[in-house]
């Protein structure tokens, strides 16, 4: 297993940092390819994966990777360059908090995990490459 934490013993990963781990990821397998799909993303939970971003309710400053579940849905999980292009595509844009207001994302804002009208506190702490699938780790996380 090659996990991935955030250094300097950071339980939580940022915006930015999640970038970093997911282009090491994608230039490996760049180099690597062996004839295999393109891997997808997916959390370490319940057949889910990542499905957008938002304002976090916990702090509408932070950010949320919302999730859906392909075994009730039937949708599918994103291939790591979709996956990369929406986080790149968040930097430096400002998204609409749960009860208003806007909010400047960029590459220091925490990653949390979590529906729209969800505050919670599962954060993404770390990134497992499998070769075929990318897991996004995630764990409770004090606010």
């Amino acid at each position: 297993m090659n996990r991935i934490t955030e250094p300097g013993g950071l339980p939580q990963l940022t915006l930015g940092g999640l970038i970093e781990h997911l282009e090491r990821i994608a230039n490996y397998h760049q180099y690597n390819r062996e004839g295999r799909e393109e891997a997808e993303v997916r959390f370490d939970f319940a057949y889910s994966f990542p499905n957008g971003v938002h304002s976090w309710r916990g702090l509408y400053a932070e950010l949320a990777l919302d999730f859906c579940a392909d075994i009730d849905t039937g949708a599918e999980a994103p291939k790591l360059s979709a996956f990369l292009t929406m986080l790149k595509e968040t930097v430096g844009k400002r998204l609409i908090g749960w009860k208003g207001g806007e909010f400047l994302m960029d590459v220091d804002t925490p990653l949390w995990v979590a529906q729209p009208s969800w505050s919670g506190n599962t954060a993404v702490v770390g990134v497992c490459d499998e070769g075929y699938v990318i897991i996004l780790l995630t764990a409770y996380t004090e606010y």
